[in-house]
């Protein structure tokens, strides 16, 4: 198994479930700074225009929108798509009307 750690995303590693049978294949991710991994927060409050959160910058998550008491959902897109991907916008639009204690961050 190889293994790869990155300050505030954690390790990622080539074993199970990331090498199975059906995905033989196994790399390990690339720098956040390579491929430019951000988190951006909507809430129902701000639908349209994200807030960027910065893992290192609690300021900004003091000043945002966030609010730690209601539900948090995490997506994750993959390297393939962008929060711009249209199924990602219709799930973020979906989930912020449905769930009215939501922050909503990809």
């Amino acid at each position: 198994m190889r293994q790869v750690c990155y300050d505030h995303y954690g390790c990622f590693g080539t074993e199970s479930p990331w090498t199975s049978l059906l995905r033989p294949v196994s790399a390990l991710p690339n720098a956040p700074y390579e491929v430019g991994t951000r988190f951006l927060l909507y809430t129902r409050s701000n639908r349209v225009e994200d807030v960027e959160l910065m893992p290192d910058n609690e300021f900004i998550l003091n000043f945002s929108p966030y609010d730690g008491s209601k539900k948090t959902i995490v997506l994750i897109h993959g390297f393939t798509d962008s929060a711009q991907a249209e199924w990602v916008v219709k799930a973020k639009n979906a989930l912020l009307e449905e769930v009215r204690q939501l922050a909503f961050i990809c």
